[in-house]
């Protein structure tokens, strides 16, 4: 019979926030970690179910990028993420945009299906940018006060909050109304699904 170990969490202390797209400023733990393991941060914290979904670039030139900080650390990460069964969506495309991997776990592999979509898709579902950048946030699971102090930063405008809630009940009504399938993205881009995601 074969044995199964429980992995052990490699930084427990670590509390995941969204400094990054709010007006709240990060923490040391958390500007400490990131120095260490980047964008994998966002990952560790999708195993935790505190993030719904985590996004970064992990084909070769990613990967290699990411050799360059504690490389036993993230592996670990890895590991742990592993061990609680997050997965991830990789476009295997050359070039062109940044994000390219989006991790999950199950209950949300719809969001991942349907938030690579709006990434990669010609086919642009919100004929404005600001509407399309909402969706994304929306997707990943970030608050609403969050979402638009990032389009602010962005584009560099003002928002009338009084008025941004019939966009995002428009904006989530869309989302909701998307049937995506990996089979649909592969008609697009050449996505592949991971079941585990490989040690770097």
């Amino acid at each position: 019979m074969v044995k199964i170990y429980k992995q052990i969490d490699p930084i427990k202390k670590y509390e995941c926030d969204v400094g990054r797209v709010s007006n709240n400023a990060q923490t040391a733990i958390s500007i400490s970690l990131e120095n260490k393991i980047g964008e994998f941060a966002d990952v560790y914290c999708v195993s935790k179910n505190e993030k719904k979904l985590a996004a970064l670039d992990f084909s070769t030139l990613g990967k290699n990028k990411l050799r360059k900080l504690n490389k036993s650390l993230i592996n670990k990460v890895i590991s742990y993420c592993n061990s609680k069964n997050v997965k991830a969506l990789h476009n295997k495309k050359r070039g062109g945009m940044y994000l390219k991997t989006l991790f999950f776990t199950q209950k949300n592999y719809i969001n991942a299906l349907k938030l690579m979509d709006i990434l990669w898709n010609p086919v642009h579902l919100f004929p404005h940018p600001i509407d399309e950048e909402i969706a994304k946030g929306l997707l990943f699971g970030y608050k609403q006060t969050n979402i638009i102090v990032f389009i602010e930063r962005t584009f560099k405008i003002k928002i009338v909050r009084s008025k941004m809630k019939v966009v995002f009940k428009n904006i989530k009504d869309t989302i909701n109304k998307m049937s995506v399938s990996l089979k649909d993205l592969n008609k697009h881009s050449t996505i592949v699904l991971l079941e585990t995601i490989p040690t770097i």
